[in-house]
């Protein structure tokens, strides 16, 4: 029987579950794509740096509190983390701390709030 049709007793409709997820899940990429490649401060980075947000916008070292980080899901440091690296900074792990080091970043912030 064909996806997203009737079925052949007059049922009800039968989604294609799958084609939807991968559809959702696009989007869902997409838009985190947009957020992490973006010019300007994003809702995500407000979500992402909280208080280091202001260091972020001027361009200053970055550091976030052990406890605080540890406690952070995997998946988020990871999106904090490909943030701050397209926008060139690079991690110094005897300072725990993030500093703009390249001039020209993959993702430069043109921009600010």
């Amino acid at each position: 029987m064909p996806k997203n049709a009737r079925d052949q007793r007059g049922g009800d409709f039968k989604p294609d579950k799958e084609g939807l997820k991968r559809r959702l899940l696009e989007v869902a990429k997409s838009g985190l794509e947009a957020q992490l490649l973006s010019e300007t401060i994003t809702r995500l980075d407000l979500w992402l740096f909280g208080s280091m947000l202001p260091a972020l916008e001027r361009g200053e070292p970055i550091s976030f509190a052990g406890l605080e980080w540890a406690e952070t899901p995997a998946e988020i440091r990871t999106f904090t983390t490909t943030r701050l690296q397209l926008l060139g900074y690079s991690y110094v792990t005897g300072e725990r701390t993030w500093f703009k080091k390249y001039q020209n970043p993959m993702v430069k912030l043109e921009k600010r709030l």
